[in-house]
């Protein structure tokens, strides 16, 4: 609360993390995204690392479509995440543990919390079915992790197709 009023994120996230892909279909577990390194990151800066997705790595920091966000080197500590941090925590930013979300929320005087996914997830394979199951196991990993602080946590669900 905040000056006697309610306040509510309405543009959350829940970073990429192996957690969410551990209920892919059989036939896609081979296929998840994968955290790499960039061996060769000269000029990159801190964008040495991304998600290996159907030979594409995801997300990248030059060229068409590039993007700088939700890479490995911000929720994995083999990759150089910080797990010690003032106000978010790794498991707070993956919501691999919605309490700690919860702590980092009461610290910056939020109530509650919309979560929505970000574009890197979007057009992440040429492959539809497999783009909807990694759709999907996204949605229900925040799904279940949200369920745990329910009258703070939401996660954006698509309508209901008729």
């Amino acid at each position: 609360m905040l000056q006697g009023f309610r306040v509510f994120d309405a543009d959350a996230h829940g970073s990429i993390n192996p957690r969410m892909w551990e209920h892919l279909p059989e036939q896609y577990r081979a296929r998840r995204p994968r955290p790499v390194t960039i061996h060769d990151g000269d000029g990159l800066g801190n964008f040495n690392a991304g998600w290996l997705i159907e030979g594409s790595l995801e997300p990248h920091a030059l060229g068409p479509g590039a993007q700088q966000a939700n890479t490995p080197r911000n929720v994995l500590a083999e990759f150089g995440a910080t797990t010690e941090r003032e106000h978010c925590s790794i498991g707070s930013m993956t919501l691999n543990d919605p309490q700690a979300r919860l702590r980092d929320m009461d610290r910056m005087g939020l109530d509650a919390q919309m979560l929505f996914p970000s574009t890197l997830y979007a057009h992440m394979t040429a492959d539809p079915g497999f783009e909807a199951a990694l759709f999907r196991a996204y949605n229900r990993y925040l799904g279940a992790q949200c369920q745990q602080a329910p009258k703070r946590l939401y996660v954006v669900r698509p309508p209901a197709l008729a």
